[in-house]
């Protein structure tokens, strides 16, 4: 997958990526003003960050191509979706079989649940420290780093 972004903020060989999110959106059917309005409900609006590894050495400010790895994402998508199900799945018959009701299943399906995101949250926050599958492959328009000095001073 590529996508284009401006370089917002850089930490060391990182940098933070605001991307315009467009192919999903340009020929949603709910667009309203310029942007999709379950994107907007669900986001902060058309845009999101996104951390990539800045082999390149881009700079605050420049438009730069990201490039992401198809099979990655996709694992992060089933991820995100199934480990879920599973979760309340098995939670639900280990709580059948423990208390030998549904409503123990029941309990026990929603607490996996909660488990499953808790899981997902840690491992997303230890995944994004340690990633790089998302990197920055080419500077599009460089910021003019002289020009910007001359209007600051």
């Amino acid at each position: 997958m590529r996508t284009q972004g401006t370089v917002i903020a850089l930490n060391g060989s990182r940098a933070t990526v605001r991307c315009k999110r467009s192919s999903a959106c340009d020929e949603c059917h709910k667009k309203q003003d310029g942007e999709c309005s379950v994107c907007s409900l669900m986001s902060h609006g058309s845009a999101f960050d996104t951390v990539a590894y800045n082999g390149i050495g881009a700079a605050v400010g420049d438009v730069v191509e990201l490039t992401s790895d198809s099979r990655r994402m996709t694992l992060y998508a089933v991820l995100v979706f199934l480990l879920p199900l599973l979760c309340m799945i098995g939670g639900y018959y280990l709580g059948v079989a423990l208390f030998s009701s549904t409503l123990g299943g029941a309990c026990s399906a929603i607490a996996s649940l909660f488990l499953a995101f808790l899981l997902i949250r840690i491992f997303s926050e230890t995944c994004i420290k340690h990633r790089d599958d998302v990197r920055i492959v080419a500077v599009l328009t460089p910021v003019d780093t002289e020009s910007t000095n001359q209007s600051e001073q």
